[in-house]
């Protein structure tokens, strides 16, 4: 049922973009929503949460597809190396960067949400 809620969003995800001709993929905007129905509390955490978790156990097999399909196309990865390892690093930084950054705020904004109900 939760893995269901969860394609239920990319679902509608995918629809929003095709409807507005948004230039975004689904699932970036699938997690936006995702993120601020949660924030909002119109999605409750408990109702996705297991599910989210049993994807992320199996998420390494959903790369192996790309994985090997990469094998075909080694000679582009050996005549390009260089700037495929340089692209590799500095994403992996802005990645880590954001995700960092996005965490504080939301334990920030979490942290203020507790001290205010527990005030009153």
């Amino acid at each position: 049922m939760q893995v269901g809620i969860i394609i239920l969003f990319l679902l509608v995800s995918e629809l929003i973009v095709e409807l507005l001709n948004i230039p975004l993929p689904g699932t970036i905007i699938g997690m936006i929503l995702m993120t601020v129905l949660l924030l909002l509390g119109i999605v409750k955490l408990e109702w996705v949460e297991e599910g989210a978790n049993l994807l992320m156990m199996v998420l390494g097999f959903l790369f192996v597809p790309i994985i090997t399909s990469s094998f075909k196309s080694l000679y582009l990865i050996k005549d390009n190396f260089l700037v495929i390892l340089f692209i590799i690093i500095v994403a992996t930084i802005v990645v880590m960067g954001v995700t960092a950054t996005v965490v504080q705020k939301i334990n920030k904004y979490m942290d203020n949400k507790e001290n205010s109900n527990g005030h009153k």
